[in-house]
């Protein structure tokens, strides 16, 4: 095929490469294929970051985080708020603007005693060293991150400049999310003309880059369709086991998102390598060349968010808890205690009780004691005092540069409009995991890069709790009373705790791992009467420690991209698929025309959601129970 000559840009050549990438998960090796490695003890383990992707990760516990007091999520919240304020970091060490802040959290809605308050500040102060020395900010066991200042204004200027063609919305190409209310516009969307397989071709003995992308559309050979891992019913948590509805497919055999290939240059940046599936190689140069910035930007980011997921690190708690106790009841209390009727069953008695107990008990909350951390990155070991009272243990952080320098990054690329209206004047999503098993999403970060008349929308997170401590605590056999009033759980319900939240404020980068769920809380027009938008660059770090097929495997495959096809492409959008193929003389009806790639995404989009049921059923899997 011939293409139109576009001058070039002098773009990141593939290094030679010392692995052998022809072998890759779904060809030339089974699909579900886990590296190995030996641990300290010289057994082999399996070397993948933990995620809630896997049951079997959640089964086992290694997305588990610790069990939380609802008076320290509360101080999780007000740090949150806290540092919504300019130049917190620096204000932080001024002890008159400390004592006001104490003051305005002891008297917001928050709940916050003066030692929870004095707690706060010192976390703050310690944290503020770190965002010293990285520009972010981490929060709740995982960790999430924030950051105001990784892309600079600047950096952002030239993002809004090179994405305005992305942003119009006659693009025939360009659709709303399914199921999104006509809201989610994807400009840049992974799942169409993803890896398919029967259907896709994949280079074999070589791969690809940007600048030679195009001119290989067509090239490579068909890929089979891989072996089901087959696994079984059996092989499931058993709450999945014993629900008919669920469909087990955690490995689709049928698509996969292609993300792009990220190398490490001799500058010491890392730099794109491969085509963005959806974005023209050649079109949208200038645009590559903004978004490789922000991913060197973000991958700081990246490797806060993974060194606790690394080595399952989670921070000291800020307040224990040892022995319930509850508060003296009143004697009106105690007259309203239930009688049983001569013919109640004992189950219905205990059950009024048990009501009677929730209503009138009142725990005794537990308190913060004084604030010590328990790691501490190396940089800060020197600024430590000398009589530091308290062992620490020394973080050794994930080091992508250092660790994965030498065979790259992969990174799913998605920019997302959320258009609000008068008529569809909300937007929210549910709690979710982004990507299926056999994508490898370990983390993830969204830059919030462009809005207008919307607010709200912020990103919330929750966790699979560790409950194996509740067995530290002395309460008396039948109680949960206490369960409910500090730790927010119900007896038998699943052990899943919702932590707090973030603001997503316009230039704010944040930072996840696939350990949490999330969501987008409600965001609304300010004005009703006219509409608005957030615009919002995806960025889905694929396991480091696995490599997948990518676009540099996969040459494109739109026909659109083709030689003199936009006129072409515009003619078929008013024709059906089979009316397509019948004037289209194409070798294996290839490549795909975009009604071709909307008919895989309606399938592809029916996959994911039963995953994402399965996922989710598995997430709240383990119950509390005491």
């Amino acid at each position: 095929m011939a293409f139109k000559a576009v001058p070039k840009i002098e773009s990141f050549k593939l290094p030679k490469r010392k692995e052998e990438r022809t072998k890759l998960p779904g060809y030339g090796l089974p699909l579900d294929f886990v590296p190995k490695a030996k641990n300290l003890y010289g057994v082999e383990v399996r070397s993948l970051f933990p995620t809630a992707l896997d049951d079997r990760d959640i089964g086992n516990g290694y997305v588990n985080q610790p069990l939380l007091p609802l008076r320290e999520i509360e101080m999780m919240k007000a740090m949150e708020n806290l540092t919504e304020n300019e130049q917190w970091h620096d204000k932080v060490n001024d002890n008159v603007i400390t004592e006001r802040w104490k003051r305005e959290i002891m008297d917001s809605s928050f709940d916050i005693t003066p030692r929870m308050a004095d707690w706060i500040i010192e976390e703050l102060r310690f944290k503020a060293k770190i965002h010293q020395h990285s520009g972010a900010i981490g929060f709740y066991n995982g960790d999430v991150t924030k950051s105001d200042c990784v892309v600079d204004p600047d950096l952002r200027h030239r993002l809004l400049e090179c994405s305005k063609e992305l942003n119009d919305v006659k693009q025939h190409l360009n659709e709303y999310t399914p199921d999104s209310g006509w809201t989610e516009l994807d400009v840049v969307q992974p799942t169409l003309f993803p890896l398919i397989f029967g259907r896709s071709r994949i280079l074999k003995d070589k791969v690809i880059g940007i600048d030679d992308a195009l001119e290989h559309i067509g090239q490579g050979e068909i890929i089979s369709k891989p072996d089901d891992p087959g696994i079984t019913r059996e092989d499931m948590v058993w709450r999945i086991y014993s629900r008919s509805d669920i469909n087990v497919k955690p490995f689709s055999t049928d698509f996969q998102m292609l993300p792009a290939d990220v190398q490490l240059g001799s500058d010491g940046m890392w730099h794109l390598a491969s085509y963005i599936n959806n974005l023209h190689p050649q079109k949208h140069r200038e645009l590559y060349g903004v978004i490789e910035e922000i991913i060197d930007k973000v991958a700081g980011l990246w490797e806060m968010t993974l060194t606790p997921v690394k080595d399952m690190l989670h921070s000291r708690a800020r307040i224990e808890y040892h022995k319930v106790e509850y508060e003296p009841l009143s004697e009106e209390a105690k007259q309203s205690h239930p009688v049983k009727e001569p013919s109640e069953t004992e189950a219905d008695f205990e059950a009024r009780c048990q009501e009677w107990r929730m209503q009138h008990y009142r725990v005794k909350q537990p308190d913060a004691g004084e604030f010590r951390p328990w790691a501490v990155p190396r940089f800060m070991i020197e600024n430590l005092p000398e009589d530091q009272p308290n062992p620490l243990r020394i973080e050794e952080p994930v080091k992508l540069k250092e660790e994965y320098g030498e065979r790259g990054l992969q990174v799913y690329v998605r920019v997302l409009d959320i258009n609000l209206t008068p008529e569809r004047p909300e937007y929210s999503n549910e709690f979710h995991v982004e990507g299926q098993m056999n994508e490898r999403i370990c983390a993830s970060a969204l830059y919030y890069y462009d809005a207008d008349n919307v607010e709200g929308g912020r990103m919330a997170f929750r966790q699979t709790t560790d409950t194996g401590t509740i067995s530290e605590i002395k309460y008396e056999p039948g109680d949960s009373v206490w369960l409910k009033q500090v730790f927010g759980l119900d007896n038998g319900a699943p052990a899943v705790q919702e932590v707090g939240s973030l603001s997503t404020k316009t230039g704010r980068v944040i930072s996840y791992p696939s350990t949490l769920q999330h969501r987008i809380e409600p965001l609304r027009l300010i004005d009703p009467a006219r509409p608005g938008y957030r615009r919002i660059l995806g960025l889905y770090l694929v396991d480091p420690n696995i490599r997948i097929i990518s676009t540099a495997n996969v040459p494109p495959q739109r026909l659109d991209w083709t030689d003199g096809s936009y006129n072409l492409q515009r003619a078929l959008s008013n024709m059906s698929v089979e009316e397509q193929n019948k004037v289209l003389e194409r070798e294996d009806s290839f490549p795909f025309t975009i009604e071709e790639a909307h008919e895989f995404r309606k399938k592809q989009r029916k996959e994911r959601i039963e995953f994402l049921k399965y996922q989710d059923v598995a997430f709240t899997s383990n119950p509390v129970i005491v």
